[in-house]
């Protein structure tokens, strides 16, 4: 064995597939250079105390204590499995009840027949008997983990295939003359006796929700305790705990849906299969720990029937799509993930375009889009900052200046008519008689053939202003605000000064002389020495309390820890 105090990697907890765990033992062997003398030493090292008194009651039947060997098989054969107990502890429990009762090498055999026999749904135990006839003893309590029910195509009842892929999809039925089954699919006395058949509700028509491939399905799914007309091949499709994913859907990310619940966005994994909505104790206490939790009213069990334990229930506000509903929810033990099920989805329309589009992230900024259409749409006439104005300030006793207009050269005269015109219907300038401040104008042509008008104020206001403190963020403060963040967008503020409305006081100051006469600004233009520091500052007063949140001049940085926070 090599000389050293670590090993490489490690073999991880033993899974169902006994061959997939025996092949990540030997390369882990090989990896640690292990040699063959020293495999068992370190292989019953590395197991844990569970499971080496297993190992340890095959070599040791025999106890020298003296012990009551009757007493502790007639424990061992009475322990059926307790409410809330999953198959898993159930199991554990068995072998270490067994451990004394000196069965030898027929210990796999007894623990099989009490294993089935105390198993508390009897549609579990009715398949395990069939699934374990003929199989080897200590297969018995692994088959517990991989019993489902065949599921049968519902166009031509053959279990080889899936509906999907059926050859007969295009075959038309003799029953009801519709294309997509045979007519022995279409009986509907098949569908009433055999759920698992998937046929059709009405002739030609399949079931909501049949179909899917076995991989498909999991774990996920909760159905109420008074459910148990259900055909047993779903009952038992997966024995394990709520929310298990299978290896097959790994690579298929969930379907979720942001809402509101009560004043917090929580992220639910849609589930049509779930027959109610429930959300993690964990994550309930940690949002909504000021709310009583009422018993619940109904029972839970996964698919394999096993019970799951529910912290209570209790009824909560939820917002989408600005409509606002009040729902109960169902708290489950443990730290799970929050499931959108069949109780809310029957009140609320999902907007299933945008669940069902391929990339998350467009989906999450399409929303935003949405439900804020009025702030991202094209600004209007009316369209300002509200409760803000900006003061531009020039020294006591300063003299007016007022400057004729500079001539505009005929190429560009109809372009910059055009851009005064809309300055003026867009309520930034008002054209006026008479200033005593007047400023001639720059202009300057931009790509989308349009113009860009600003005065030329370094001849006029800005010899006289009164220089603003106001500091200006540097890259190091931004940064600063934005600790931790693993999610940023930016917001450009189009026309951003254009949007500041102007003082009274200030509006004659800043009025510009151009080939059409006097424009007045009634907005904060550019050219203004002072303009940038008179909008960080609002700016700043505005988004002043907003964690994540930081404008930097015409941009809005926004920053935080996951895309769920980002969607708010």
């Amino acid at each position: 064995m090599a000389d050293r105090g670590y090993f490489i990697g490690s073999v991880g907890r033993f899974e169902s597939v006994k061959v997939m765990y025996q092949k990540r033992l030997e390369i882990w062997f090989k990896a640690n250079k292990i040699s063959d003398n020293d495999k068992v030493n370190v292989f019953l090292a590395m197991i844990g105390s569970e499971a080496f008194e297993v190992v340890l009651n095959h070599i040791t039947p025999e106890d020298p204590t003296t012990r009551n060997q009757i007493a502790l098989r007639l424990k061992f054969r009475s322990r059926k499995q307790q409410p809330n107990e999953i198959i898993a502890d159930y199991i554990l429990e068995l072998k270490k009840l067994s451990r004394h009762c000196g069965y030898g090498d027929q210990l796999e055999t007894n623990l099989r027949d009490t294993f089935v026999g105390g198993l508390a749904n009897p549609k579990v135990q009715a398949k395990l008997l069939l699934v374990s006839h003929g199989r080897q003893p200590g297969t018995a309590s692994s088959s517990a983990f991989k019993v489902s029910g065949v599921t049968k195509c519902y166009r031509c009842l053959n279990s080889a295939h899936q509906p999907q892929d059926c050859p007969h999809k295009t075959a038309k039925c003799f029953g009801c003359n519709k294309v997509g089954h045979f007519k022995r699919a279409c009986d509907p006395n098949r569908v009433k006796n055999s759920r698992k058949t998937a046929a059709p509700t009405q002739a030609g028509k399949p079931r909501r929700g049949r179909g899917r491939s076995q991989g498909q399905r999991n774990a996920n799914m909760v159905s109420p305790e008074d459910s148990d007309s259900r055909d047993t091949s779903e009952e038992v499709d997966f024995i394990g705990t709520l929310f298990h994913t299978t290896q097959l859907t790994k690579d298929v990310p969930p379907y979720t849906v942001v809402m509101r619940v009560e004043d917090t966005n929580i992220n639910f994994t849609v589930d049509t299969a779930a027959s109610v909505t429930v959300i993690s104790e964990t994550e309930f206490h940690k949002f909504f720990s000021d709310f009583t939790l009422k018993k619940a009213r109904i029972n839970l069990k996964s698919y394999s029937g096993d019970a799951i334990a529910l912290a209570g229930e209790t009824k909560v506000k939820v917002t989408y799509e600005d409509k606002i509903y009040k729902l109960p929810l169902v708290v489950v033990k443990g730290n799970k993930v929050a499931l959108l099920g069949r109780n809310w989805l029957k009140h609320i329309k999902l907007q299933w375009e945008n669940i069902f589009s391929v990339g998350h992230t467009e989906n999450a900024v399409k929303q935003v889009l949405h439900k804020y259409d009025s702030v991202f749409k094209a600004a209007g006439p009316g369209d300002k900052i509200k409760h803000h104005m900006a003061e531009v300030k020039i020294e006591s006793g300063s003299v007016p200046t007022f400057c004729k207009s500079r001539p505009v050269s005929y190429a560009l005269s109809d372009a910059v008519g055009r851009e005064l015109d809309r300055l003026e219907a867009a309520g930034i300038t008002k054209k006026v008689k008479h200033s005593k401040w007047a400023e001639p104008i720059v202009t300057v042509p931009k790509t989308d053939d349009t113009t860009r008008i600003c005065g030329d104020y370094k001849l006029t206001v800005n010899k006289v202003v009164e220089g603003d403190a106001y500091p200006l963020p540097t890259a190091e403060g931004i940064f600063a605000t934005l600790p931790g963040g693993r999610v940023f967008s930016k917001i450009d503020l189009t026309n951003a000064y254009q949007q500041l409305e102007l003082t009274e006081r200030s509006k004659e100051l800043l009025t510009v002389n151009t080939h059409k006469g006097l424009y007045q600004y009634q907005r904060l233009p550019f050219g203004v020495s002072t303009a940038l520091a008179i909008f960080q500052s609002v700016m700043d007063q505005i988004l002043g309390g907003i964690q994540g949140a930081v404008c930097y001049l015409d941009d809005i940085l926004i920053s935080t820890k996951t895309p769920e926070e980002h969607a708010i």
